[in-house]
């Protein structure tokens, strides 16, 4: 029995010599914050400081928050800075007091892929969901259906108003397809097939009638009537300093020519110019100076290195940039020469980041919980 107790003392003995020689290490996790793995942030000071914006209007008066999955788009009306869209894999948010409140609607529909909103009049919005459109005229107080595909596989991926017709609304498909109805979405006809899945629809905004469509097999491309298209991609390549990029037969460099460049990670408008864009895809980040070159951005990964899931651009001075990638929020003061790093509040993938458009230090990033 002594032989015993003897034997245990010197085993806690050795315990508090190795701990105290740091060999072994006991800590206590219970009082660790747990990093959430979704939500939706918003900083004024570039992400030195974040807040969580989530609070859910329900009735009653009780108090909820919004339960995040996959993210699929987020957007300011362009007529109204205080409200916002957010669309996810079961119904559209919306806010009208940037992101302080949010009401739910179209919930248990599908996937909310993409809204258009009239800027002739904000309170009609048409949202592809899944495989079907619908339209609000009540500002989403009421929706109805007002077309649907009946093919298994296809899907409504991005849809448009036209800024000179109203009445003209753009529709994309997953295969590929460009629908077009000229009756504020009574009727449809096809424009075009581009046999590849339409990915998403950005409207230019200093030139109405023209848009960007983004696809996987063409990259990038401009249209004002869905009929004709210029890529953009086959736009040549400059460095910082303005050169053209050459190859070995000294060639000049065409954006389609890098690997990776049309796999289409993020594009805003860079609003610093009269024609211009940011552009995030497997191979970097490039920027579209005036519609006539793209001059790629270096950051602090190689080409392919890292995946840049979301990027902003600050409208006012065309120097100011913000990028996320794998727990990390990169942000420039000059155009991309030099890069400050930080944490992200969540661990989640931030999928889309968000300036206000009245304000290019509000800044919005969501983030959408990691697939196992």
């Amino acid at each position: 029995m002594v032989t015993q107790k003897r034997f245990l003392l010197l085993l806690v003995v050795c315990a508090f010599f190795l701990a105290g020689c740091g060999i072994v290490s006991v800590k206590d996790r219970s009082s660790e914050a747990t990093q959430p793995s979704a939500g939706l942030y918003k900083t004024f000071d570039r992400g030195d400081t974040w807040s969580q914006i989530g609070e859910l209007y329900a009735l009653g008066g009780t108090r909820q928050t919004i339960q995040y999955g996959d993210i699929t788009f987020m957007k300011f009306d362009d007529s109204d800075p205080n409200t916002v869209y957010m669309g996810t894999n079961n119904g559209l948010f919306y806010s009208y007091a940037r992101g302080t409140g949010w009401f739910r609607t179209l919930e248990n529909k599908g996937v909310v892929n993409d809204i258009a909103i009239d800027q002739q009049n904000r309170c009609v919005i048409y949202a592809a969901v899944h495989n079907q459109v619908f339209k609000t005229t009540d500002c989403a107080r009421s929706w109805e259906l007002i077309h649907f595909s009946s093919l298994a596989r296809q899907y409504f991926t991005a849809i448009r108003v036209s800024a000179l017709d109203n009445s003209r609304i753009m529709l994309g498909t997953s295969d590929g397809t460009l629908l077009e109805s000229t009756d504020a979405g009574f009727s449809w006809e096809v424009l075009s097939f581009l046999n590849t899945p339409i990915t998403r629809f950005l409207n230019h905004p200093n030139i109405p009638g023209d848009f960007f469509i983004v696809t996987p097999s063409y990259g990038i491309q401009r249209t004002s009537d869905g009929l004709a298209f210029t890529s953009l991609l086959e736009l040549p390549v400059h460095n910082n300093a303005g050169e053209p990029l050459r190859d070995s037969k000294d060639r000049v460099v065409q954006l389609q020519s890098l690997s990776g460049t049309k796999t289409y990670f993020d594009l805003k408008f860079d609003t610093s110019q009269t024609d211009g864009l940011i552009y995030a895809n497997a191979y970097g980040i490039f920027r579209l100076i005036n519609g006539e070159y793209w001059q790629e951005i270096e950051i602090l990964n190689k080409p392919k290195q890292a995946r840049i899931y979301s990027i902003a651009i600050d409208g006012s001075d065309g120097k100011t940039m913000y990028f996320g990638t794998d727990g990390a929020f990169y942000n420039s003061s000059n155009g991309g020469v030099d890069w400050t790093v930080k944490k992200f509040p969540a661990a989640g993938v931030p999928k889309h980041i968000l300036l206000a458009p009245d304000n290019f230090q509000e800044l919005y990033i969501g983030f959408t919980p990691r697939t196992k």
